[in-house]
């Protein structure tokens, strides 16, 4: 072999670590392993399940751990039949408690720099752990990617130290949930404020988190200020007031958007015009044999190399959602706090505008709220022009409790983008001996 040129070895295996041999991958999960189970036994609480439990099949497959799921032991009742052990002065007591504050000193400890999704269900956390947890996000030394504390009992002033954590220059996480804490008003204001401005998160969960409506106009601010490209509202009560304060945004820039793609499009078409115009005069200049003119066009368009697929472009700041999802928010007829006669007519009218308009949006879930025949009408009304002006395809579902044709067409009208299939290779044909 010439002296100069190397060998193009094989790429490496998905999940293996960009970079980090076997070895290395075993010394960084074993020592994040035992320094888990000191942190756990100077905090006097039990390994989390799960954590020990995927930490090991890391071990074992030699693969670096980058998720991590932490939740309480199930409750067994005990059997009425067997007594019951009375613990002895001399046997210390079991702990039966799971705490976050041991996990997040053993990956500190441990320096592992590999974590990327942590999921808490259903552990309290106090303010302390809360403030650990922020010191954790702000070093930037840990590229935490998606954090999830659902049912975690969150306080106001924990959720604003969360919330000024993930919002922090070094802070890399872009996914956070916190779903089944009862953020109220309150809560949800203080959580709103701490994100204003946040340029990481991309997507924010908030379901059953018992919000009013009257927080609608703190979740139009945070959207029209933040790189929100998907929210999830699920299981609260916005009513037809809230939902509305979170429109009007997306449908006044959804409008302007509209507005400028038809300023260019008439632009591009006068560019057009000219062009064929200038092309008549040449094609005449020419004594009208215009083929040397398309041979060189055509030459040049050969000559010119593949493009590379771009990659997607982060999201921009500003009232631009690709998903909203809003089911089970008790939007009806019959809120007592509007003056309204028909508040789910009006709010479906805005709807519609925002479907006629944007190009942006990608995905809406309005399941579970009854708004009734009329309403889902204009619905059904916008996604029509919406297919008419050749907008992307979104994803919308409606309550079943409506007219079967109207329920039927939106459907049709609202099915998402679809994927291509694949050619199916030709079976060869074998020849009989």
């Amino acid at each position: 072999m010439a002296a100069g040129k190397k060998k193009k070895g094989k790429g490496k295996r998905k999940g293996k670590g960009k970079g980090v041999s076997k070895e290395e991958i075993f010394s960084l999960v074993t020592r994040l392993f035992g320094m888990y189970t000191i942190s756990c036994r100077n905090d006097n609480s039990m390994m989390g399940k799960e954590v020990k439990a995927m930490i090991r099949q890391c071990i074992e497959e030699e693969k670096l751990c980058v998720k991590l799921i932490l939740q309480p032991l199930p409750v067994i009742p005990p059997a009425k039949t067997t007594p019951v052990a009375v613990a002895t002065s001399a046997d210390p007591p079991v702990p039966r408690v799971i705490r976050l504050d041991p996990l997040i000193s053993a990956i500190r400890a441990a320096y592992y720099k590999h974590i990327k999704d942590l999921h808490v269900w259903d552990i309290p956390i106090d303010l302390p752990t809360a403030a650990n947890l922020g010191l954790f996000l702000e070093r930037g030394v840990y590229p935490l990617r998606c954090l999830e504390l659902s049912d975690c009992d969150l306080s106001k002033t924990s959720l604003e130290r969360i919330g000024k954590a993930a919002g922090s220059r070094l802070a890399t996480l872009t996914h956070l949930t916190l779903d089944y804490n009862d953020l109220d008003y309150d809560g949800c204001l203080a959580l709103c404020q701490s994100l204003i401005g946040n340029t990481n998160i991309s997507y924010l969960s908030l379901c059953y988190c018992n919000i009013p409506g009257s927080a609608g106009t703190i979740l139009a601010k945070l959207i029209s200020s933040t790189a929100l490209s998907g929210l999830y509202l699920n299981g609260n009560s916005l009513e037809v007031d809230g939902l509305t304060d979170i429109l009007v945004p997306l449908v006044v820039q959804a409008q302007v958007d509209s507005i400028k793609r038809r300023e260019k499009a008439e632009a591009v078409r006068r560019e057009a015009d000219s062009a064929t115009d200038i092309g008549d005069t040449t094609d005449g200049d020419l004594g009208g044999n215009p083929e040397k003119v398309v041979k060189k066009k055509v030459k040049k368009k050969k000559k010119g190399k593949k493009k590379k697929k771009s990659k997607k472009p982060p999201p921009q700041v500003g009232p631009w959602l690709e998903t909203l999802h809003v089911a089970d928010n008790g939007i009806d007829d019959y809120s007592p706090t509007t003056s309204l006669s028909q508040p789910s007519l009006s709010l479906c009218k805005q709807l519609r505008s925002f479907l006629e308009n944007s190009d942006v949006i990608r995905e809406i879930d309005i399941d579970d709220n009854n708004l009734g025949n009329l309403s889902c009408s204009e619905i059904l009304a916008g996604l029509s022009k919406r297919k008419e002006e050749k907008l992307p395809a979104v994803k919308l579902s409606v309550t079943h409790r409506i007219q079967n044709e109207i329920f039927v067409n939106i459907r049709k009208l609202a099915t998402g983008a679809r994927r291509k299939k694949g050619r199916k290779g030709k079976k060869r044909k074998t020849k009989r001996k």
